[in-house]
């Protein structure tokens, strides 16, 4: 997602998630963290995506990330629906709150889950909804 021509969020889309093998998921994180680098060093502004899958992510997903900055996360693959992925969403959400401490959290997709609300006070949240929210918005209105 593009904020402007000098602002990215760093989401090359990397899987981090459950059935991607360990050695994938460290190198997609990688990745997504040597591309945020690299177009800093260009003089842009990042804003860093963090993805975590389960527990065993937490080693290593926050590593290169901002403390007390501006993130964004993405809930549109998440799977909040199923009570196990909320689980394992709201798990790694959690953590992600007490590693990174984000005074700013840019969310694409939904922001209605419970953890969302339990910070709303604290931590600014911006939600930009999926194409597909909007998309099912104009066709009810």
């Amino acid at each position: 997602m593009f904020i402007s021509t000098k602002t990215i969020t760093n989401s090359t889309a990397k899987a981090t998630g459950y059935g991607v093998r360990r050695a994938a998921k460290i190198y997609n994180t990688y990745r997504m963290r040597l591309f945020g680098y690299w177009y800093g060093t260009l003089g842009g502004a990042v804003i860093n995506n963090v993805r975590w899958g389960t527990e065993e992510t937490f080693q290593y997903c926050f590593d290169g990330i901002e403390r007390n900055g501006v993130i964004a996360i993405g809930t549109v693959a998440s799977g909040l629906r199923n009570i196990q992925s909320r689980k394992i969403f709201e798990r790694g959400f959690f953590k992600m709150l007490e590693v990174l401490s984000p005074r700013i959290i840019i969310v694409y997709g939904s922001d209605k889950s419970p953890c969302f609300d339990s910070i709303r006070q604290k931590i600014k949240i911006v939600n930009f909804q999926s194409e597909r929210a909007l998309a099912f918005a104009e066709v009810s209105s």
